[in-house]
């Protein structure tokens, strides 16, 4: 009878990988003989399986609030984590840190960074924060300030992305005319949840604001947006033409061509959010009818001074001197000009220019006598009646 042999030889199970040596460039893949003949030993004897035993360690990780037992030969926080398919970058929070020795039984606390983008005093500023909220990050890094949230990126471990509020967090929710205090809820991400949750829906080109102002409680702000094209005239001012005329008096102006404003016909898209006109963008502007300039000559001759009129049987004469002492070029202050004492605006009601007090005698007068006819002596109250006027 044939004898039937039994193959006894042990294939050796792998090392750790913190025992494997890497193989040489160029060479085929294979172990140095110690791990062979530690791995021998772990069949033949209970010794070195003894020594893995005792190198293999187990930790509770919390990983974004999320508790897991992990177990490893990684001498490291870092190698245990990374054995146990756990990624991380350096902007992450760990504790104790990634190059801290592994002790059996340890904690390990993991905070993932996420993005988070605001606008700061008119300036965009994007930072990474392992804080659990966007509000806590503003509070912590921008306390004081008013701050405009504009956005997040990336998730944590668990796939959740930077929630706006904490669950709980009261804040103000404002819409269509009406502002309410409101709670967060776990649900609230972004502030598209806020809205979705209340109900609150964006039509056209509305948008939603978040604003964070120190002493407050943030804002939820919706912001109605409209854009419309909007075609109205303008008129185009006319030019002044001046020319001189060195045979009349500085005081002495003459309207040659009565100016006339031309009109404009122009198409602007405005934009309004929340019923107030928030900008003006002119799109087209064409000229319907054309301004006609005004044309004046004016005098560069320079008036000789003025004489007092002495007070004579003519009555003009009498009620400059009354009023002024006959002097045309009074003009003391009191908003009362020249030997009638006219105001400004009745002087320029009755065709007068410039100052009554640097007019000639002559144009005094005669403004003077235009008044009287259409309002009458009253218009001179004191001197008319001493005169016996009226």
């Amino acid at each position: 009878m044939e004898e039937t042999t039994t193959d006894m030889s042990v294939s050796p199970k792998r090392a750790p990988r913190h025992l494997q040596t890497k193989p040489v460039r160029g060479s085929r893949k294979f172990f140095v003989p110690l791990v062979g003949a530690l791995a021998a030993t772990l069949v033949l004897g209970t010794g070195i399986g003894t020594a893995f035993a005792m190198a293999h360690k187990t930790a509770t990780v919390v990983a974004d609030g999320k508790v897991q037992e992990f177990g490893g030969w990684g001498a490291t926080v870092s190698d245990l984590l990374a054995e146990n398919g756990v990624s991380f970058s350096a902007k992450d929070s760990i504790i104790p840190g990634p190059k801290t020795p592994v002790k059996n039984g340890m904690k390990i606390t993991i905070e993932s960074s996420r993005g988070l983008t605001v606008m700061v005093n008119g300036a965009r500023k994007d930072v990474d924060t392992t804080e659990n909220s966007a509000s806590s990050a503003i509070k912590a890094l921008w306390e004081g300030q008013a701050v405009q949230f504009v956005g997040t990126s990336g998730k944590d471990l668990q796939g959740v992305p930077l929630a706006l509020f904490a669950p709980g967090e009261v804040y103000q929710l404002v819409h269509d005319g009406a502002t309410a205090q409101m709670k967060a809820a776990k649900s609230d991400i972004t502030p598209e949840d806020i809205l979705a949750r209340n109900k609150v829906k964006l039509t056209g080109l509305d948008t939603v604001q978040v604003l964070f102002n120190p002493g407050a409680a943030p804002i939820v702000q919706v912001q109605r947006i409209t854009e419309e094209n909007v075609t109205a005239s303008e008129p185009i001012q006319f030019e002044t033409e001046t020319t001189n005329d060195d045979s009349k008096f500085t005081d002495e102006k003459v309207v040659t061509q009565k100016g006339v404003a031309g009109a404009k016909e122009i198409t602007k898209k405005v934009r309004s959010i929340d019923g107030v006109v928030s900008s003006e963008e002119i799109l087209s502007e064409k000229v319907v009818t054309q301004p006609i300039s005004e044309k004046v000559t004016v005098g560069t001759k320079k008036r000789p001074a003025s004489q007092p009129i002495a007070a004579t049987g003519d009555v003009w004469s009498k009620l400059a001197f009354c009023e002024a002492g006959g002097r045309p070029d009074t003009n003391t202050g009191n908003g009362f000009y020249g030997m009638y004492q006219f105001t400004l605006p009745t002087w320029r009601a009755v065709g007068g220019s410039g100052l009554p007090s640097e007019a000639s005698a002559e144009e005094q007068t005669h403004r003077a006598q235009i008044l009287q006819a259409r309002s009458g002596w009253g218009q001179w109250p004191a001197c008319s009646r001493k005169l016996g006027l009226r």
